[in-house]
């Protein structure tokens, strides 16, 4: 079963952060109502960034946006302010309400 919530963390070059927090507070460089995604969130601290994609499968969607060629072109202009994005496995969730919390 494919898993709600994906999370991409990469360091940033610090110098330029502020072109990176300019850049993500304009439009999304893709239209996400097209998209299956549900929510797709952008942190940035003073050295990393974190990009949150959720959906019922956002993997997949992160794939297909990784294909189309625009979106790549403007993933190339950040290549040197963003370093190798990994992405992050959920190994703990817990959400009030939820019949157990943990110990």
């Amino acid at each position: 079963m494919a898993g709600t919530e994906i999370l991409y963390v990469a360091q940033i070059d610090p110098a330029r952060r502020e072109e990176l927090l300019e850049t993500f507070s304009g439009e999304p460089p893709y239209d996400l109502a097209a998209t299956e995604l549900d929510r797709h969130t952008v942190f940035i601290g003073p050295r990393h960034v974190a990009f949150l994609f959720e959906g019922s499968d956002p993997e997949a969607v992160v794939r297909r946006l990784a294909d189309d060629h625009d979106l790549q072109l403007q993933v190339i202009e950040l290549a040197g302010a963003v370093k190798a994005p990994e992405a992050l496995t959920a190994v703990f969730d817990w959400r009030r309400g939820d019949s157990t919390p943990p110990a």
